[in-house]
């Protein structure tokens, strides 16, 4: 018998482990106080699957943008709702391992947040700069990183930054005369917690020079300037017609062959003044006179010399005085005309009330012509032009603006009247007038020397041209009455005058009143006085007048 061995092969049995371990999830945030929108990491022990933003649970805020490059690790944005405490936390099973094995609750995280975002203002405690001024930089909390980079300046130079915390200063040397701008941008700063400031903050002023001031005041400074040469041109004006209504005076008297009237015409007349004073109880204070000499200079031709001189106060408190004089020389064209041509000159100095405070002073001459015609037995016409030229000095200032200046201005004047003279058996004589006057003062360039601000500087501007279109009807009645030793007279006199002027601002206006008045005459002739009542409407203002006068020849 054989004997056989008995052999095998070893098996080997392969038994494959389980994965039974839950993957654990983590969750850090920063330390500190975080800003209202920080991130939180969340950490998996091993890659997952089905992990999504809906299952980052979050108490005071909200999670977004969830983010991971490995399935393992994961960023999200998380936004706080208010200040204060946030919470963040990932449930148990939501999401898997690669074997489906479900991750484990994460323990919750809690930090601190700050949703307040900063506010920066600025300001200076000027509100006019006329040279380097401090802006005021402040925060409605702590900020860090300002930088004297961030502070943008336009028409300026920033320097000096310094403070802390919450309030911050900056010097700002401005460019004078320009508009200055100051801007700290959004996102510049950030309150300790890193909220950046959202808004840009912005200050504006601008920065103090005579210049920019007169273009504040332009218009009222204009206004004063032309109201004044108004006046002049107004007061040039009253000197014509006053020289034109005593030739026409004489014109008259000597056609009409009035008892002494034809050897006055031709006849020396000794010098006199007349003066006389208004007050209007609304808003006028004024006086004016005249003055009158003349001398025969044979073969047909007189020279006369007449002036007049006034005070006037305006409701601005405003006033001027004036004296001009007329040197004239007359002639005879026919026995129902007569021709003169004249020269003269005027001073005057007045005071500016109102917004400005100042004086003024000017000086002027005058060159023109005129013709006197007797159109029937009892109508009269008069017909003047001329021209001047003037020297106007002016000085005037507000709280902030000086100004000093001069200029040169050409003036023209034209007017044309018809007169009447009825006279009754009875001495009385009615003297109805119709005329039109007409002034024009081209102001044009006018250089001041403006100071405001410890500034000074050298302004020019065009001022313009102002007019005055005058129109008057002024029927009066002349009554005698017989005093014996004297000669008076008692007169009644409606008027309507209608104005127009010109300038930065136009105007119309037209009054309508009545005259009442009384004036005597020496038996000698040489000295004359009276007084007249003057009430009128012109436009929607009403104003009642006073006026006393006294005159005498010497």
């Amino acid at each position: 018998m054989t004997n056989a061995t008995a052999s095998a092969d070893p098996v080997v049995v392969t038994i494959q482990a389980s994965d039974l371990v839950a993957p654990n999830v983590g969750i850090a945030v920063p330390t500190g106080l975080q800003p209202q929108i920080f991130n939180a990491t969340i950490l998996f022990s091993e890659p997952v699957q089905g992990f999504d933003l809906a299952d980052v649970l979050v108490s005071n805020g909200t999670a977004s943008n969830l983010q991971t490059t490995d399935n393992e690790t994961f960023t999200v944005e998380v936004t706080a709702t208010t200040s204060g405490n946030v919470s963040i936390d990932v449930a148990a099973g939501v999401a898997t391992d690669g074997v489906g094995n479900p991750n484990t609750a994460a323990t919750t995280a809690t930090t601190s947040a700050d949703v307040e975002v900063p506010v920066v203002t600025l300001s200076t405690s000027s509100g006019v700069v006329t040279g380097p001024f401090t802006l005021n930089i402040d925060a409605t909390e702590n900020i860090i990183g300002l930088a004297l980079a961030d502070v943008i300046v336009t028409n300026g130079t920033p320097s000096n930054l310094a403070g802390a915390g919450d309030s911050y200063t900056v010097d700002v040397t401005p460019v004078l005369g320009q508009f200055v701008e100051v801007t700290v941008l959004a996102g510049a700063v950030s309150d300790v917690a890193g909220n950046p400031s959202t808004a840009g903050a912005t200050f504006s002023v601008q920065a103090g020079s005579p210049e920019t001031e007169y273009a504040a005041n332009r218009d009222t400074i204009i206004d004063v300037v032309q109201r004044d040469a108004q006046q002049r041109l107004q007061n040039q004006i009253n000197a014509n017609t006053g020289m034109i209504d005593r030739s026409l005076d004489r014109f008259i008297d000597s056609l009409q062959n009035k008892e002494g009237a034809k050897a006055e015409a031709y006849s020396d007349i000794p010098f006199d003044v007349t003066g006389s004073a208004e007050l209007s109880f609304g808003s006028r204070l004024s006086t004016n006179g005249t003055f009158f000499g003349q001398t025969n200079l044979g073969a047909g031709m007189m020279r006369t010399a007449i002036g007049q001189f006034d005070i006037t106060r305006d409701e601005t408190d405003s006033w001027v005085a004036q004296i001009s004089g007329r040197l004239t020389y007359e002639w005879d064209e026919s026995d129902k005309t007569r021709a003169g041509y004249l020269y003269g000159g005027n001073l005057s100095t007045g005071q500016l009330s109102g917004t400005y405070d100042g004086d003024s002073s000017s000086i002027g001459v005058i060159v023109g012509g005129y013709l006197l015609s007797r159109l029937s037995d009892n109508l009269f016409s008069d017909v003047y032009v001329g021209v001047g030229y003037s020297r106007t000095d002016l000085k005037f200032a507000d709280t902030t603006l000086s100004l000093n200046g001069d200029y040169g201005s050409i003036s023209y004047y034209a007017g044309a009247g018809l007169t009447g003279s009825i006279a009754f058996a009875s001495g009385i004589e009615f003297r109805p007038g119709l005329s039109i006057d007409y002034g024009m003062t081209d102001i044009g360039l006018v250089g001041f020397q403006a100071q405001a601000f410890g500034l000074n500087s050298l302004i020019t501007d065009d001022f313009g041209s102002v007019s005055v279109l005058e129109f008057s009807l002024t029927p009066e009645i002349i009554i005698p009455i017989d005093m014996g030793r004297s000669d008076m007279r008692f007169s009644f006199a409606p008027s309507l005058v209608c104005r127009h002027t010109t300038g930065r601002v136009d105007d119309e206006e037209c009054g309508a009143g009545i005259a009442i008045g009384l004036a005597s005459t020496s038996a000698d002739g040489n000295s004359h006085f009276g007084f007249e009542v003057d009430h009128q409407y012109t436009g929607m203002s009403e104003s009642t007048s006073a006026e006393v006068f006294f005159e005498m020849q010497f």
